[in-house]
């Protein structure tokens, strides 16, 4: 038998290798969604039915079912899990989960851990936590399986709407968190790093923009501040068609005064 290692990416592209080979040969589009679903919901089994109804709903019960279990064989073979002591999958007539062991590496389930013990150390931010965010963020590539639809799959499709929308507000928070925290910790560079990121995902979040203001502001580039807080009106403007937060023109109020020592957001 042999032992190969799998490694499954979903916060971005979809991304399956095994051995550092990136595999292409899915047989389909349904096949790449069992396996990110599967492995998204690995906390717990799942009922055949189920999987055949999220993935098959236009079909009949039976052959729903039958598409489902040619598509589970047609995974293994693609990711070799026949080839392997340890399976990547327990399998049952009735269920399917996906297993973790040694030789599976999934971003997703690093990412939750991350968040996790992170999250039991609320409100202190320790080094040891903000490491953890790094790393959480690191692995936040894109929104959760970036660019990837099913069509006439209405099920699937609310499910990975509602799992891209909680990992992108984990992902917004995580780097807020680390905005906050280097700011705190006068580590302004990376300050500024996080809220740019931070901005890249989600233009119009405020307390991003005022978060580098602050910090430019504290390395002694006002005028990048200033010019911060503009980028920031004129992407509201253009968006959302408002006007910053009373918070936000304070802070760059105080900016253009000086008197912004002792501000965090």
């Amino acid at each position: 038998m042999v032992v190969n290692r799998l490694e499954v990416s979903l916060l971005g592209s979809f991304q399956i290798t095994i051995n550092e080979q990136l595999l292409t040969n899915f047989e389909s589009d349904k096949a790449r969604a069992l396996l990110a679903y599967l492995v998204i919901e690995a906390n717990h089994s799942h009922r055949r039915e189920a999987l055949a109804a999220l993935l098959w709903s236009n079909k009949p019960t039976s052959a729903a079912r039958n598409n489902l279990r040619q598509t589970l064989y047609r995974l293994r073979k693609t990711i070799c899990d026949y080839e392997k002591i340890s399976p990547y999958f327990i399998i049952t007539p009735k269920e399917i989960q996906f297993t973790h062991n040694n030789n599976t590496w999934v971003d997703v389930h690093i990412f939750n851990r991350s968040i996790q013990v992170y999250k039991t150390e609320l409100p202190e931010i320790t080094p040891q936590s903000a490491d953890l965010l790094i790393q959480a963020v690191g692995l936040y590539r894109s929104n959760l399986l970036s660019g990837f639809t099913l069509a006439n799959c209405p099920e699937f499709e609310w499910w990975l709407m509602a799992k891209r929308e909680r990992y992108h507000r984990l992902a917004l928070e995580s780097l807020q968190h680390l905005t906050h925290y280097f700011i705190c910790r006068e580590d302004y560079d990376r300050a500024i790093h996080y809220a740019q990121h931070q901005i890249e995902r989600e233009p119009w979040f405020e307390p991003a923009h005022r978060s580098k203001m602050l910090a430019l502001a504290l390395v002694g580039q006002t005028a990048d501040a200033l010019y911060q807080f503009e980028q920031c009106q004129q992407i509201l403007l253009q968006v959302l068609d408002i006007q910053p937060a009373l918070q936000t023109r304070r802070l760059a109020e105080k900016i253009r005064q000086g008197s912004f020592l002792g501000v965090v957001d």
